[in-house]
């Protein structure tokens, strides 16, 4: 996998207050959980959340891996 890809911040919404927090999605991918940053509350990734990392990570890393100028790489 892609080691900028895996550096990405993935944004995962607190159930408990509904804030927007942010875990690095290789640490995501290992750990399963984050805790919220605003009230604490532990925030467990289900097994679709996590699928949906990995996809969104291997396009990532295949969108990187092309070796076209970031400005030819846009649609």
């Amino acid at each position: 996998m892609n080691p900028a890809a895996q550096s990405a911040q993935y944004p995962v919404t607190c159930p408990a207050c509904n804030t927007i927090n942010a875990k690095r999605a290789a640490e995501l991918l290992q750990d399963k959980r984050l805790c919220c940053r605003k009230c604490e509350h532990t925030i467990a990734m289900n097994e679709r959340q996590l699928n949906s990392l990995r996809r969104t990570l291997a396009d990532m890393g295949s969108y990187l891996k092309q070796d076209k100028p970031l400005a030819e790489q846009r649609d």
